[in-house]
This record gives C-alpha cells, structure tokens and sequence, in this order.
C-alpha cells in the first residue's frame, strides 16, 4: 500500500509539471484587432499634432479624421464579427481537453508498462548480494574482501608465514591490486627464498604491475624459478613470453613447443599458448615486428 500511496504523489507532482502549462492562460501580445485600432489612433494623434504646429489646414484635418474614424468603425465591425464566428471558448475548451487527455494517459501508459512484471511486494535486494551485477560492474566480492582484510590483519600479526604471505599476495591480484601483491609475494620469498611456486608468483605480480611488460627483475624470478623446477608451466610461459617481447621469435617458439610437449592433452591453457606459437612461428618465420601476447595467469 505504501508504494502505491508513493507512485500515486510521484504521479501528480509529474502531472502537475507538465500540464501547469496547460492549464495557465498566456495573455496575447495583441489581437489583430487592438493592433489594427491602436494604428488608427496613433494617426489621429499625428493628425493633431499636424494641426497645432500648422503644417495642415483644420478643413483638411477634420477630412482625414472622418476617414480614419470610418475605417476604426469598419475594423470593429469586422472583427467582431469573426469573432462570432470563430467563437471565443473555442481555445478554453481544446486546453481542457488536452489537460485531461494527457493527465488519463500518463498513468495509464505507466500502470501498463509496470503490471505485467512489477513486483512492489518483493523486498529491495541489497547490491552487495546480486553476484552477478557486482562481477559485471567489475566490483570484488564483499565476503572475498573481508577475508583478504581479515587475512592482511593476521599477517601483519605473525609475519613469519611464508604461505599467508603468498596467499595474500594471490587474493591481491585477483582484486587488481598489483603494488600490494608484488610486497606480499617479497614478503613470502623474503621467508621461503627457494620455493619456485612463489618465485614464478613473484614475477607474475611483478608482470602485472608493470602492464604487461617482462622486467628483468621478473624474468629473473621466472628463471629462479624453473632452476628449481624445470616443469614449472607458468615460469616456462612468461620466458617465452620475454623472448618473445625482446624480438626472439625463434626462442620463444622454442620455449613454448617445449612447453606443449610437456604438457598433458587436456591442459586448460594449452589452447592459449598454441595460439601465441603459432604468432611467434609466423613472426620469426617473415622477420615481422609482431607484439607478443599479453601475459595470463598460469
């Protein structure tokens, strides 16, 4: 009931915009024929004022007097009667008429529009509970990151974890928070120095926070990373990648055939890195200056 009693207010006070118009009488600038009398009279004023400065003898100004006085008298009965005619309500009535039709329109067009899927007895769902709404505007789950500031809270407690380090560190990429992941993977690495996991996670962060782009000190990690496991998918990508990134072609190829030989059939990102092969074979194969691929999370 109170939604209807609020959409009953909103649409009067709507109605009451658009129509106040309407139903307001604009007074005319002049009829034609207050125009046409108005004219007459200021000729008979300069007739007068002809006549007080001389310029016009009083028989030749009482002559042209008569004449414009006929012609007011004939304006006046000509203009009255086309108003007989025309009839004065006619404009009062077509203001009423659409006042009305509009005002039964508006309401009715909005009644129709809402009742086939309108629902004013369901509760408003808060934003922070419509997943797919919060994905699609790009906006991180609420109880994802009160857990990452729960996590955060706890490492900044007992700093020696090396795993909560690089779990936070992968719950800040996720969220786009490339500086903060880059820290908290450091921070691992910093207590677990040879772990490969952490260090290919390491210069992935460092990838991201630098749009994409192989620095040395990732490539570093990368390779850090596969001396300690030589099947390390996402390590072996990014060396590619960097390869691939300074002009080596070839070497990248290299990298990723090897890459794909290891890796089983049914590897999900075994379709994304035949891709960038067969880029990196038709580059190396023409000399041309194709950009690498930009990198994904392996």
């Amino acid at each position: 009931m109170l939604f209807w009693i609020a959409a009953a207010i909103m649409t009067i006070l709507v109605l009451a915009l658009i129509l106040s118009p309407l139903m307001r009488r604009t007074r005319e600038t002049g009829t034609p024929e207050e125009v046409e009398i108005a004219l007459y009279r200021s000729q008979l004023a300069a007739i007068a004022d002809e006549q007080r400065a001389g310029r016009i003898i009083e028989a030749d100004a009482e002559a042209t007097r008569t004449e414009v006085k006929r012609r007011m008298l004939a304006s006046a009965h000509r203009h009255s009667g086309e108003t007989a005619a025309v009839g004065t309500s006619n404009p009062a009535r077509y203001r009423r008429l659409a006042v009305v039709g509009i005002g039964a329109a508006i309401p009715l067009l909005a009644l129709t529009m809402y009742l086939p899927a309108g629902r004013p007895d369901l509760p408003d769902r808060p934003f922070a509970d419509r997943g797919p709404e919060r994905a699609a505007a790009g906006l991180p789950d609420p109880q994802e990151q009160a857990l990452v500031r729960e996590l955060a809270e706890r490492m900044s407690r007992d700093p020696k974890d090396p795993q909560g380090w690089a779990l936070l560190g992968g719950a800040y990429v996720r969220q786009g928070r490339y500086d903060e992941a880059v820290t908290a993977y450091e921070n691992a690495n910093a207590r677990k120095p040879r772990d490969a996991e952490i260090l290919s996670a390491l210069g992935e962060a460092l990838v991201l926070q630098a749009d994409g782009v192989i620095t040395e000190a990732a490539r570093a990690d990368f390779e850090a990373a596969v001396s300690l496991a030589p099947k390390s998918v996402r390590a072996r990508y990014f060396i590619g990648l960097a390869k691939a990134q300074a002009g080596d072609y070839a070497g990248a190829a290299a990298s990723w055939r090897a890459l794909l030989t290891d890796a089983p059939p049914d590897a999900a990102w075994r379709a994304s890195v035949e891709a960038e092969l067969e880029q990196a074979q038709r580059a190396a194969g023409e000399g041309a200056d194709t950009t690498a691929a930009q990198p994904r999370n392996k």
